[in-house]
């Protein structure tokens, strides 16, 4: 409220957003920018660890219903190749590994942030790429360096500096909205950037269709029917981004933002009753001819 203000323009114009009574997540909502974020999340930057070890990959997470995840990631460890052709997650992978190579002449330095078991570094690295990954969790990324020798820091950059030669490209993939101050994480990777360097961010967007229908449900209800808002709004995902705000805070440290673009959740990777499954799908149709899927790409240029 009037004691945080907003990290994307640094108002203090603070309003609350709403107040989940499951749970008790609260959230604000910038009045100037209109950013969204949690106010009273359990994560910081003294214990963001304890919250993404492997067990909490694998969807046994601590702090949203484990049900739903159980199966969220299982196509991305070492024999991803096996699902290449039925993921979601892995084509979206390869679509991001085949635009970056097309941008530049010959295989360049890569770091991936928050790089989890190491399968989109395995794809870059395939294509005779230089890859290193950061993980805060020395468990996942002890498997990377196990399974895909493949250079792995156990830090926190938004805390720790990394020394070595400059990167050509940094990708944060669902790593932005975790951060408790993103511009620290955002001025961290400008810093290992090569002029002209590349920074690709992926993030859920406060802008998709699904978000906004059950923001719809809850309060046409009266805020009664609370359990849709929980798919989108939760202890771990700290900022919610809109185009206009993701683009501004990636301006605001110097960026040039070339290219937005959205895709959507795999729906197939949460356990979600069969009737419930079938309704998001058509829905995700609709998402995609109105362009408001779930997820949002950026791509800005150092």
């Amino acid at each position: 409220m009037e004691d945080q203000n907003c990290h994307v323009c640094n108002s203090s114009r603070i309003k609350p957003y709403f107040c989940l009574k499951t749970n008790g997540l609260i959230s604000l909502r910038c009045e100037k920018c209109s950013h969204v974020f949690i106010k009273n999340s359990p994560i910081n930057a003294d214990n963001s660890s304890e919250f993404y070890t492997m067990d909490d990959f694998k969807g046994k997470r601590k702090l949203q219903d484990k049900s739903w995840y159980m199966n969220y990631y299982n196509d991305c460890f070492a024999n991803y190749e096996d699902s290449m052709s039925s993921s979601s997650v892995l084509k979206q992978f390869k679509e991001k590994a085949e635009y970056l190579s097309s941008k530049f002449s010959e295989p360049c330095r890569l770091l991936d942030v928050g790089c989890a078991t190491g399968v989109f570094l395995n794809m870059m690295k395939k294509k005779g790429w230089d890859v290193e990954g950061i993980e805060i969790s020395e468990e996942l990324a002890s498997y990377v360096r196990s399974n895909f020798s493949i250079k792995t820091h156990t830090k926190d950059l938004t805390r720790e500096k990394l020394i070595g030669e400059p990167f050509h490209v940094i990708t944060l993939f669902d790593v932005i909205e975790h951060i408790p101050d993103p511009n620290l994480m955002i001025s961290a990777c400008k810093s290992l950037l090569a002029p002209g360097g590349i920074l690709l961010m992926r993030t859920p967007t406060e802008e998709g269709l699904l978000r906004d229908i059950a923001k719809t449900i809850y309060r046409m209800s009266l805020k009664k029917i609370e359990f849709p808002m929980h798919w989108f709004y939760s202890f771990e995902h700290i900022h919610s981004f809109s185009f206009n705000t993701l683009s501004a805070i990636l301006e605001k440290h110097g960026f040039s933002v070339i290219k937005v673009f959205r895709e959507e959740e795999s729906l197939g990777r949460i356990n979600i009753p069969g009737h419930i499954r079938a309704i998001t799908k058509s829905v995700g149709l609709l998402s995609a001819l109105l362009n408001k899927q779930h997820k949002m790409v950026a791509i800005a240029r150092k």
